[in-house]
């Protein structure tokens, strides 16, 4: 893919400061295999809400559906796409979100507050679901509260003079001095700490005289919202747990990708059909991925919507978040 000049040398830069490849991440997400991509999206949803996912129940669910679940998850584990806390099986990182409090607490317009793993993650976050959000830190430097709103993929900071640092950790600071895994290295242990927000270029030039491989990199807040545009931007392409919806005169046509597993559109069409008032329905029809339902009542049609998303998100054997998109 070709980048405008600007920007390819700003990912080379960033690249560098990072020791990674520019484009690492979505050569991961390429690699994927549509379960797998189906896995890792169903997790981010679930994050996206607010909510924690546990790999236990994931691998129930595989077991539901004749998916080799622990197989999955421990080729995401090596991609350093996706990690967890042994004990409790609680998802701690699935970038760009993280599963345990960080510094920077995303809100996505009309959902639950989330974490992201670092400043890059959290403003990655905005393109990655199309949609405004807020997010709250901290000066990396002085600690100071920051606030970056992201609207319409334009970011808008309090103060305005907020830049980003994109450095790295010492391994040997990452990890215990005991710890003698063969495991490379994750991106959420070397990088992530040191991907931070600062309230001014000030406090960004205290930190480098300090330690110039944490401070790393400054970009300016642009800078870094192309940067997180570029690495998120597209990486739920593939597989979205999306309810399309098309309103029309005289009914209403539904569209998912889920509408082909054969599971998944009865369970649609039997909560639909349960609707008392739908007596003045003259048909269902499936065709293809879309469900046509011809219901001119406006009301009905706003019901239906809503009884399809809640039947789509109870399938045990994939309990998650569906985003309903009106086109």
């Amino acid at each position: 893919m070709q980048h405008h000049p600007l920007l390819t040398e700003l990912l080379e830069r960033v690249s560098q400061s990072l020791g990674q490849p520019a484009g690492g991440f979505q050569e991961k997400i390429s690699s994927l295999t549509p379960t797998e991509n189906m896995i890792r999206t169903g997790i981010l949803l679930t994050m996206a809400e607010g909510r924690h996912v546990n790999i236990n129940e994931l691998i129930q669910m595989g077991k539901r559906i004749g998916e080799d679940v622990p197989s999955i998850l421990s080729h995401l584990k090596k991609l350093d796409l996706l990690h967890w806390d042994e004990e409790t099986g609680i998802v701690t990182v699935a970038y760009p979100f993280s599963g345990v409090p960080t510094p920077h607490r995303v809100t996505i317009v009309g959902k639950q507050p989330t974490f992201a793993m670092c400043a890059i993650d959290a403003l990655g976050i905005p393109a990655m679901f199309e949609a405004d959000v807020h997010i709250d830190s901290t000066c990396a430097y002085c600690r100071k509260q920051l606030r970056i709103d992201v609207q319409n993929l334009v970011p808008h900071a309090k103060p305005d003079t907020v830049v980003v640092g994109v450095g790295t950790v010492a391994h040997d600071d990452s990890c215990c001095e005991t710890c003698e895994s063969d495991e490379p290295v994750s991106l959420s242990t070397s990088c992530c700490p040191a991907i931070q927000f600062f309230c001014s270029e000030e406090h960004w030039q205290q930190l480098k005289k300090q330690d110039a491989a944490r401070a790393g990199e400054r970009l300016t807040l642009p800078e870094a919202l192309a940067v997180a545009i570029h690495i998120f931007g597209a990486s739920l392409q593939g597989f979205k747990n999306e309810l399309i919806v098309q309103t029309h005169v005289d009914k209403l046509v539904l569209e998912s990708n889920r509408f082909t597993c054969q599971g998944c559109i009865n369970r649609v069409i039997e909560a639909i059909e349960a609707i008392e008032a739908l007596g003045r329905t003259e048909k269902i029809e499936l065709q293809g991925n879309r469900l046509v339902i011809w219901a001119s009542d406006k009301t009905i049609q706003k019901q239906l919507v809503t009884v399809a998303q809640k039947a789509l998100e109870s399938d045990p054997s994939y309990p998650f978040p569906v985003t309903v998109v009106y086109v």
